[in-house]
C-alpha cells in the first residue's frame, strides 16, 4: 500500500480489513523510527507546513 493509498484511506471514511491495517501500524511504527534516527543528528527540522505548487515561470520581466 503506497503513501497515496493511505492518504486516500483517511480522506474517504473507508472500511479496511484487520490485515490492512495493521500493514498501516507497521508503516507508521516504520516512520517513527525513521523520525528517531534523524533525530539523533540533528535537533530541528525546519520545513513548509505545506506543499505549494511553484508559479509559473515568466519570460518577460513585464
Amino acid at each position: 500500500m503506497g503513501a497515496h493509498q493511505i492518504g486516500a484511506l483517511e480522506l474517504c471514511d473507508a472500511h479496511i480489513s484487520a490485515h490492512e491495517w495493521l500493514l498501516l501500524l507497521d508503516r507508521r511504527m516504520q516512520l517513527r523510527k525513521r523520525w528517531h534516527r534523524l533525530f539523533e543528528s540533528f535537533d530541528v527540522v525546519i520545513a513548509p507546513p505545506f506543499g505549494t505548487a511553484a508559479l509559473e515561470h515568466m519570460v518577460d520581466p513585464d
